[in-house]
């Protein structure tokens, strides 16, 4: 990509070297582990019926 063609403004630097390097402020625990891990084992349909539960549990008219 040449310079021209490089998107800045207020928020975007025009070098993009002088960003800060993304790195965690803390390791993820095993826990988040094991559950990204069984999420991504899921099937489709198996994912959107998880998710289904956590909204019938958490949308509720009080919380609506």
């Amino acid at each position: 990509m040449s310079d021209a063609n490089q998107k800045t403004g207020p928020d975007v630097p025009a070098n993009h070297d002088d960003r800060e390097a993304g790195t965690p402020k803390a390791a993820p625990s095993p826990g988040d582990i094991e559950l990204i891990r069984w999420a991504l084992s899921l099937t489709l349909e198996e994912r959107l019926a998880v998710l289904q539960d956590f909204v019938d549990t958490f949308w509720t008219p009080q919380h609506g």
